[in-house]
C-alpha cells in the first residue's frame, strides 16, 4: 500500500531554503525542520522524508555554506556608508554589526576546521586499523594457501606412488629387498 505523503522531494527542498534565509544564524536540526514543515514525527523519519531532509541539513549545515548564507544577508560596506552618511551612530551601530558578524564567522570557521580535524584524526585511525586488519587476514590466507598446497602435493605424490606400485613387479620388488623378505 503506497503512501501519500504531504510533500513532494522539489517542494521540502524549496521549504528548507526559505527556511534557512529566515533563520540564518541558527544550525539547522532534525527536529525543528519537521516541526516547522508541519508533519508528525513519526512521519519524518520514514522515507522520503527522512533522506531528504537529513541531506538538506547536512547541505546547510556545512560551513561554508552557512558562511556564504550569511555574508550574502549582510550589506555591502558601501551600501551602510550611503544610507548612514547622514547619522554616524547608524554608522558605529551598523559597522559594528559587521565587526560582530565576521567574528561570529571566524569562530564558526575555526570551530569547523576543529570539527574537520577530529573526523580526519578519527578516520586516520579506523583506516590504520583496518590496513592491520587486512594485513593479518592477509597473512592468515597466505598460511592457509601454503598448507592448501602443501596437502593437495601430498595427495598427489601418494597418487603417483600408488600409480608406482601398480607398474612395479612384485618379484622385482622383493628381489631389492631380500633382507627383509627373509629368502637371503
Amino acid at each position: 500500500m503506497a503512501r501519500n505523503f504531504k510533500y513532494t522531494e522539489d517542494q521540502i527542498v524549496e521549504f528548507v531554503k526559505k527556511y534557512v534565509k529566515e533563520h540564518i544564524d541558527e544550525k539547522l536540526k532534525f527536529d525543528t525542520l519537521y516541526e516547522a514543515l508541519g508533519i508528525s514525527r513519526s512521519a519524518a523519519y520514514r522515507e522520503p522524508y527522512y533522506t531528504i531532509l537529513k541531506n538538506e541539513i547536512a547541505k546547510y549545515n556545512y560551513a561554508p555554506a552557512r558562511i556564504a548564507a550569511k555574508v550574502k544577508k549582510m550589506s555591502a560596506l558601501s551600501e551602510v556608508i550611503d544610507k548612514c552618511n547622514d547619522n554616524p551612530n547608524l554608522l558605529k551601530k551598523e559597522l559594528i554589526s559587521m565587526g560582530e558578524l565576521l567574528k561570529q564567522q571566524e569562530n564558526n570557521h575555526r570551530d569547523y576546521v576543529e570539527e574537520i580535524e577530529k573526523r580526519l584524526e578519527k578516520l586516520k585511525a579506523e583506516n590504520e586499523s583496518l590496513s592491520d586488519d587486512l594485513r593479518r587476514k592477509n597473512d592468515e590466507f597466505n598460511i592457509l594457501l601454503d598448507k592448501y598446497n602443501y596437502y593437495v602435493s601430498g595427495k598427489e605424490s601418494m597418487a603417483n606412488l600408488k600409480d608406482n606400485s601398480k607398474k612395479t613387479k612384485r618379484t622385482t620388488f622383493e628381489d631389492q629387498f631380500r633382507e627383509l623378505f627373509g629368502d637371503a
